[in-house]
């Protein structure tokens, strides 16, 4: 009796290959889109802190640090909407990975379940060998019985 043998393995294992890559793939977008937004965050904690200062001094500031403090927050807003255009992107990349993956998993578990049928049908010819030769055996011994009397 011949063992089990998948013809479809090599297309499994490149499904598999497929599937950790897409993995990996959106790991690293989302963990870069993380970055990204502490990145806002940092921006905003920045800006708040400036305009902080700017109204501490609220009588006592002068002109022109006023005017370099309005510079420094619209420099400030300039980086935040660009940063949040940056995340936006990101967003729509990790969605799409996620995507890839969802459907490289969807295609592994196909051939999956490929390869548990067969063998379901692999052990089912076998059980009907093995019922086979049982039968020969029995009809083999039952006919010497006969012979012998």
């Amino acid at each position: 009796m011949a063992g089990f043998n998948f013809k479809l393995e090599k297309v499994l294992n490149y499904k598999e290959t497929v599937e950790n890559e897409k993995k990996t793939k959106f790991a690293q977008i989302k963990q870069r889109l993380h970055k990204e937004e502490l990145l806002l965050d940092d921006y905003y904690k920045q800006k708040k802190s400036i305009i902080e200062e700017k109204n501490s001094f609220n009588e006592n500031i002068k002109a022109g640090e006023l005017y370099l403090y309005n510079l420094y927050i619209n420099t400030i807003n300039k980086k935040i909407e660009r940063q949040k255009s940056i995340i936006l992107k990101t967003k729509e990349e990790l969605n799409k990975a996620k995507d890839e993956m969802l459907n490289a998993v969807k295609e592994k578990k196909i051939f999956e379940k490929l390869k548990e049928n067969k063998y379901e049908e692999f052990i089912s010819e076998q059980e009907k060998e093995e019922e086979k030769i049982v039968d020969n055996l029995v009809s083999y011994k039952t006919a010497t019985r006969i012979r012998g009397m």
